[in-house]
Parts: structure tokens; sequence; C-alpha cells
């Protein structure tokens, strides 16, 4: 996996004018029912209590096939971590339906991921997401 096992995949409508990343209607939508699924009485929160057991639950394997191959350490909270990004994700993608696009979703998500591989890497070192970010996205 690119960067030691801190792949990250972020569902994106398309680019847009300057390299951006376009909100589609379709995506904007997604992000709303998901916000609205919140409420237990809502249709669709059956629906996303699922959808985040089964995200989280990849993620954090992902994070622990890492460790056992001897990128990651160890003796971390992989389960935590994963809610971290998951919740991360999300809430920046809330965010960017609610300004329009306005904010740099895939800068700020990087951002993240590129202070969190320090702390999860056995080297310890410093990763630049940048360019795996937008081969990830473009082929999305």
């Amino acid at each position: 996996m690119p960067g030691g096992g801190l792949g990250y995949s972020v569902p994106m409508a398309g680019r847009g004018p300057r390299g951006s990343y376009s909100v589609g209607r379709a995506r904007r939508e997604q992000i709303l029912v998901a916000a609205e699924a919140a409420d237990p009485a809502g249709v669709a929160h059956d629906l996303y209590v699922a959808r985040y057991a089964r995200v989280v639950a990849a993620l954090t394997a992902a994070f622990q096939r890492s460790s056992t191959a001897g990128f990651l350490h160890a003796d971390l909270d992989y389960e935590a971590i994963a809610r971290e990004c998951v919740a991360v994700a999300d809430g920046l993608q809330l965010q960017w339906v609610l300004t329009g696009g306005r904010i740099d979703l895939i800068g700020l998500i990087r951002n993240h991921l590129e202070r969190l591989a320090p702390r999860i890497l056995r080297s310890g070192r410093h990763v630049d997401l940048s360019g795996e970010m937008d081969r990830t996205l473009m082929s999305a």
C-alpha cells in the first residue's frame, strides 16, 4: 500500500475548474442523507449504522494488515484510528457541501493523514501524500 499502509480513498464527484473537485448533486445528497441518518427514527438510520460498521472494520483490517507486515506500530488502537479517519473525512465532506465546495477537502484530508503518519508508521517518518491522493482520486 502506498505510504506504508496509509492509503485512503475519498469518493469524489469529479474534477472541476483549475483542478479542484466539484460537489456533484448525487454526492451532495448522499452526504446530507448520511447526516440525517443520525436520527434513530430516520429511514436511513439502520443502513448507515451498518455502513459505518463495514467501513470502520475494513479500514481497521487494513491498518492491522500493515501492522502485521511491519509497516505500522503494533501497539495502537487501530479501530479508534479508523473511526477518527472516517469522522474527519465525513465531517469535512459535510462542511464541503455546506460551503458549496469552497473548502479544500482533499488538502484537509491529506493534512490529517500526513499528521497521522509519523504517529503510526514504525519508521516515524513524515510522508507527502499529495501525489498519492491525486492518483487515488483520478482512478476513483
